[in-house]
């Protein structure tokens, strides 16, 4: 696998200037005592005993909290909290990450944070409880939020714009903002990673997995599907072709793809020796290739670096997690060393 010039890399992500705005979210992971057995007595009904419980960024906040871990320069966070106890934990993490959350705005009326709580028995995770799915966003809330993002922009160096629930903030009315903003800004890399509406966006980095390219190229089959590397890589020119924008393809296990106008590029999975968990991982790989479009790295060196930083994300379990400095450079010496070991050698 090759690996990038790390050095040069973080130096240039060190004084990236990121805006990331999204649906903002809470990971909320409770571990449930397996041999607790309790009858309520008001209900009759099973009590669950909680031993241990865990709060992560998610969503958008996961996206701005992996900026943040990256080291870059600044990560300002632009998004909708409910008025209540979800959303402000979530500010005070992204606080204490050092993350700017001034335009987090708080819609104190029809939005509550939105969140999933996570029961975990063992290994085993149940049926999840969440919160905010009958959110509307208010006109006044998207107006505010496109000021915000207005006044930043002359100081940024890219967006990260996260679609991530249906009853979220990307209303129609911020969409066609975006969409306004995006031309007048060529030289900051808007890169866009929505599940429901990636084709509403007009003029950014169109960022997706393999199942979501194999619906939006019109061949068929649910967003899930698998596909071929070979049907990838057509989907892929299709997609180009279409949207007139550069198209950045993940695929799991297998890596990933991108092209723009200048070619395409390719990079291998980097495999894991143990149990992975894929929760989050999206969110790494947006960060990270944003941070190295923002940082002027370019779409194949962003995009080797993302697929690392993502390699990183998979390996911890239970958790929406976050990939440093430390542990992609850690990451990329024992792939290269992998990689050498399976070398033959000539015989001495």
């Amino acid at each position: 696998m090759k690996t990038p010039d790390l050095d040069r890399v973080f130096a240039a992500l060190r004084g990236a200037r990121v805006a990331v705005l999204g649906d903002f979210c809470v990971d909320h992971y409770l571990f449930l005592d397996p041999g607790w057995k309790e009858l309520s007595l008001e209900t009759g009904l099973p009590v669950r005993g909680v031993i241990g419980q865990r709060l992560s960024p998610g969503g958008a906040g996961n996206v701005a909290a992996n900026a943040a871990a990256l080291g870059l320069r600044a990560v300002h966070c632009l998004g909708c909290l409910g008025d209540d106890l979800y959303g402000a934990a979530l500010q005070n993490s992204l606080h204490r990450l050092g993350c700017d959350t001034s335009g987090l705005l708080v819609q104190p009326r029809e939005f509550a944070t939105h969140a999933y709580v996570k029961p975990y028995r063992g290994g085993e995770e149940g049926p999840r409880f969440d919160h905010g799915v009958a959110n509307r966003v208010g006109a006044e809330t998207t107006r505010r939020l496109v000021a915000s993002l207005e006044r930043l922009l002359p100081n940024l160096d890219t967006v990260l714009l996260n679609q991530q629930v249906a009853t979220g903030v990307w209303s129609a009315a911020l969409i066609e903002s975006v969409n306004a903003l995006i031309p007048g800004f060529p030289s900051v890399p808007w890169v866009v990673d929505s599940r429901h509406r990636i084709e509403s966006f007009r003029g950014a980095v169109m960022k997706m997995h393999a199942g979501e390219a194999v619906r939006l190229s019109g061949r068929g089959g649910q967003r899930d599907a698998p596909a071929t590397a070979a049907e990838t890589r057509r989907d892929l020119d299709l997609l180009f072709a279409r949207f007139a924008a550069p198209i950045v393809i993940t695929r799991g296990n297998d890596g990933a793809i991108a092209r723009d106008r200048e070619g395409t590029y390719a990079v291998p999975g980097v495999r894991s020796p143990g149990e992975i968990d894929p929760v989050g991982a999206g969110d790494t790989f947006l960060a990270a290739l944003g941070a190295g479009l923002g940082g002027g790295l370019g779409l194949a060196t962003a995009l080797e670096v993302a697929n690392l930083a993502a390699a990183v994300t998979v390996r911890k379990l239970r958790q929406t997690g976050t990939a440093s400095e430390a542990e992609i450079r850690a990451l990329a010496a024992d792939a290269s060393n992998r990689d050498e070991s399976a070398r033959p050698r000539s015989a001495e």
